[in-house]
């Protein structure tokens, strides 16, 4: 319990360094991000103990696989939007984004050929899986 009270202090110090600019400005998407990346945060650290009681059972089995496809999007989804996704540009409405969100072309090849916001799909499978 107390290494788990220590993982959460440690990654949410990592998860508001990350998200400082955004949690300023609640119209920002970044500023809910945040949160979302909190409480799947909780969730996964709360289940972590039951992950190694049976490794193998199904739920387990479907907990991974959804763990490694989120982790498979999000990847994917950064990926496309630095190589594809036209120049980077600064944006003077909200500048709160991360660089590689302000692109100007549009993306449709890849991931985003199959799915219009992977890296949101991609905290979906993350939830579900800690959920599992």
């Amino acid at each position: 319990m107390l290494t788990q009270i220590i993982l959460f202090i440690l990654l949410s110090i990592f998860i508001i360094a990350f998200s400082w600019k955004p949690l300023h400005n609640p119209r920002a998407h970044g500023f809910y991000r945040f949160f979302a990346f909190e409480s799947i945060l909780i969730l996964i650290l709360m289940n972590d103990p039951f992950w190694h009681l049976n490794p193998l059972s199904i739920l387990q089995i479907i907990s991974w696989v959804l763990l490694s496809c989120s982790i498979l999007f999000a990847i994917q989804g950064y990926y496309l939007l630095r190589t594809r996704g036209g120049e980077i540009q600064p944006r003077v409405k909200n500048t709160e984004n991360i660089g590689f969100e302000n692109t100007t072309q549009l993306v449709i090849t890849g991931i985003y050929h199959y799915i219009r916001h992977p890296m949101y799909a991609s905290l979906m499978l993350l939830t579900w899986g800690g959920l599992f």
